[in-house]
């Protein structure tokens, strides 16, 4: 991508930075994390655009968060989170960015979704009740892509459970 001409662009209209450009509502910044412009492109488009709109939805739901652990980039993930932490922001099937990383088999990206998701998420409950169940069974589903086959029903349960992703963790050293 042209940063220089986006930059113009968005001089020229700075509520460019949140509107809607799509039919199903994306943002430039989901536009540019679909697309796979360069890290650089996006995390200048990231630095131009207000922390509170990293929570901007798609018509799905979907949230640039949730768009980078769609497509398994774990770079936008890094920066998107340390200017605003949207992990527990699901879409309109409640699914978060962990469910969808797990269940495409972004390993990376799982894990470090997984380092910033706080187990007593209030709202989102990411390891308890329904959202357990589907971080589960998307563990479950692609243990193959995520090095997690040989670990039993019961192991997997109890990692989720102790949130063991760190970097020393049992997830990681799969």
């Amino acid at each position: 991508g042209d940063w220089d001409s986006a930059k113009r662009f968005f001089d020229q209209d700075p509520d460019a930075l949140t509107a809607h450009f799509t039919y199903i509502k994306e943002t430039a910044l989901h536009v540019a994390i679909k697309s796979g412009r360069s890290i650089e492109f996006v995390e200048k488009l990231v630095d131009l655009v207000p922390p509170e709109a990293l929570a901007l939805r798609t018509i799905y739901g979907e949230t640039a968060l949730y768009c980078a652990a769609k497509h398994g980039n774990t770079e936008v993930a890094v920066i998107l989170v340390e200017k605003h932490p949207t992990s527990y922001i699901g879409n309109h099937e409640n699914w978060l960015p962990l469910h969808t990383a797990a269940s495409n088999g972004y390993k990376d990206t799982l894990l470090y979704i997984l380092s910033v998701t706080k187990e007593d998420d209030p709202v989102s409950k990411p390891f308890a009740d329904a959202s357990g169940v589907i971080t589960f069974n998307s563990l479950k589903r692609n243990a193959t892509l995520l090095g997690l086959q040989e670990l039993r029903d019961d192991d997997l349960r109890e990692m989720l459970r102790e949130g063991d992703f760190d970097d020393d963790g049992a997830l990681n050293q799969m």
